[in-house]
This record gives structure tokens, C-alpha cells and sequence, in this order.
């Protein structure tokens, strides 16, 4: 993915300063993510990542840092911005946030390299997320950037499109949107807590079998929790097609850490399909309508997750 935003040497100089982050020797792009601008930067002091927030307000960006300050008082692996010479975690920047976090070993892993015992780690690492998150409540985390209702709305956006190659994808949408819809009294009852809701391989550092850092909470909401490990499921157990082993390693590293409850369980189903639905959804808006592209991207891949969802239970039809 292409960054939005171009640093100039001297750019990275002065942010380098307003961050304490030492003198600087080299720094680059990082070509990766969908929404912010991310770079690498080494100085005498070590090495750091740079993100600068794009399209988000101050609020958004208090927010993600009052999380991330929860979090890593109670555990949860996660780095902390660093502190701007303000005294805040955060400096304006030509008139956007900039957040600088010191660089974790670690890389990531694809989906076609992912382990069983991948998903047993991150399964694990997101039930002590919950856990983690137990206080915080809708008045202080909000419904999220990609609530159902924004999902609704988003798929409103395209439901008239001509494309062609949309085409099939707009009605099998529209018929799971009305499905989803009889299912919300189901969606209704299960726990609701702090979520990630976007806990991709590329929003994790993995070191062998282990997850040793999640990372990107800038979607971090209130929201139902057995969704957040819908959307993980979706996210780590698939190659070219559903790995079942991985299911049961995810789920189970879930449940070595956490709990789901009857309610939980029941929803789970409606969730993975929900969960597909939102990302099939949201790579047609912001990656194929905006002429992004990127590698993982297509919004195919996770209309085959929604189609293998819906042939597991196809009585629910």
C-alpha cells in the first residue's frame, strides 16, 4: 500500500527532535497497512516506528492512547507511544497526528505460513485482551469505525453500482444483510467489552510460535467480544481455504485464557459470517472503489470466507 503522506529528510529530522528519539541515521517508508502512513527510523538511540495518523481527529487518537494505557497497566503486550516534548503522546504535524513507538522484534506471519500453534498464541493473547479491557464502557470506547450500522450505510454507498464485476457481490450482500437483521436478538445477548476489532497477522509480531505484541488499536471499541474473535477467526484461518485445525487452536487458546458463555456460543456462527461480511464490505470501499490495490486486498477473498461460512450452515439460509 502506498503511504498518504511524503516525509522529506528534514521532516524526519524535526520529528526525530520532537520525539527525543536521538540523532538520526536512517529511516524509510513502510509499505504496508490501509489507512496511515508508516515509517522505520534509526537513530544513535535505537530503533523506532513512526505512524502518522491519517484521516483521524484528536479525539480518535486520545482515545486509542487512553486504551493503550489500560491495556499495558494490566499486562496486555502492547508498546505505549512515546512522550512528544508537549508532554503528550501524540505531536501535530502539518496538520496531523504523529505517533512514535519504539520498533518490537518480531515480524509477521501470511496466511499461508500461519501455525496451528499461531492461533493457539493469539487466541490466548486476545481472551487476556478482554479480559484486560473488563471496566471500560460504551460511554468511554464508542461503538467503533465499522459498527453494523456503519457497515449498513457503507454497503448503501456501492448497492446501486453498475460494475460488473460487483455485481454478484452487491446480492449476496444484500441477502446476508437481511439475514444478519433476523439475527440480531441472538447478536443481542452475547458479552460486550472493550474489542479490538481488527486483530489481522499484520496487527500482531510473532516470534516463533508466539504472539508477542498486538499492535494498531486505532479500531479499538466497545462491541460484542465473541465478534472480536469472529473477525480473528476470519483473520488467521484461512490459506487458500478454511483451515479447520487452526479454528479449533484459535478457539482453544481463547479458551485457555478466557470464557465464552452459552449466548457466546450461539452467536458465534452469525458472528464469523458477520465478521466476513464487514471486511468483504470494507476492501470494496477502501481498497477496489479507491483504486488502492495491495497484496490480500481483494474483496473476493473474504467474499470466499462468507460463502464458506454460509455452506457450514445452511439451514440458517
Amino acid at each position: 500500500m502506498a503511504n498518504f503522506t511524503s516525509l522529506a529528510d528534514d521532516d524526519v529530522e524535526a520529528l526525530s527532535a520532537e520525539f527525543s528519539l536521538g540523532a538520526l541515521q536512517r529511516w524509510q517508508s513502510i509499505s504496508a497497512g490501509t489507512i496511515n502512513s508508516n515509517f522505520r527510523l534509526e537513530t544513535n538511540r535505537g530503533i523506532f516506528f513512526l505512524r502518522v495518523n491519517e484521516g483521524k481527529s484528536i479525539e480518535n487518537v486520545e482515545l486509542e492512547i487512553a486504551v493503550l494505557s489500560h491495556l499495558v497497566a494490566n499486562r496486555v503486550v502492547t508498546p505505549m507511544p512515546r512522550l512528544a516534548t508537549s508532554g503528550k503522546r501524540y505531536a501535530m504535524w502539518k496538520g496531523k497526528p504523529v505517533s512514535v513507538f519504539q520498533w518490537i522484534p518480531g515480524g509477521h506471519v501470511d496466511s499461508q505460513s500461519i501455525t496451528d500453534a499461531n492461533c493457539l498464541s493469539v487466541g490466548r493473547r486476545l481472551a487476556e485482551l478482554h479480559q484486560a479491557g473488563e471496566g471500560l464502557s460504551r460511554e468511554q470506547l464508542g461503538e467503533g469505525r465499522y459498527s453494523h450500522r456503519k457497515i449498513v450505510e457503507l454497503y448503501a454507498s456501492f448497492a446501486d453500482s453498475s460494475d460488473p464485476a460487483l455485481a454478484e457481490t452487491i446480492d449476496l450482500l444484500g441477502k446476508e444483510l437481511d439475514w444478519l437483521d433476523s439475527q440480531a436478538e441472538l447478536r443481542a445477548k452475547a458479552n460486550t467489552g472493550l474489542i479490538h476489532a481488527d486483530l489481522f497477522p499484520d496487527n500482531c509480531l510473532v516470534e516463533g510460535n508466539e504472539v508477542v505484541a498486538l499492535l494498531d488499536f486505532e479500531q479499538a471499541c466497545f462491541g460484542s467480544r465473541v465478534y472480536d474473535l469472529a473477525v480473528t477467526i476470519n483473520a488467521w484461518c484461512f490459506a487458500d481455504a478454511l483451515v479447520a485445525t487452526r479454528v479449533s487452536a484459535l478457539i482453544g487458546g481463547y479458551l485457555a485464557s478466557g470464557r465464552l458463555s452459552e449466548a457466546d456460543r450461539r452467536a458465534l456462527p452469525v458472528e464469523l459470517r458477520a465478521a466476513a461480511l464487514r471486511f468483504t464490505v470494507t476492501r470494496i470501499t477502501d481498497i477496489y472503489l479507491a483504486g488502492q490495490g495491495g497484496a490480500g486486498k481483494d474483496f473476493r477473498r473474504f467474499q470466499m470466507r462468507l460463502k464458506s461460512w454460509q455452506a457450514l450452515a445452511p439451514a440458517a439460509q
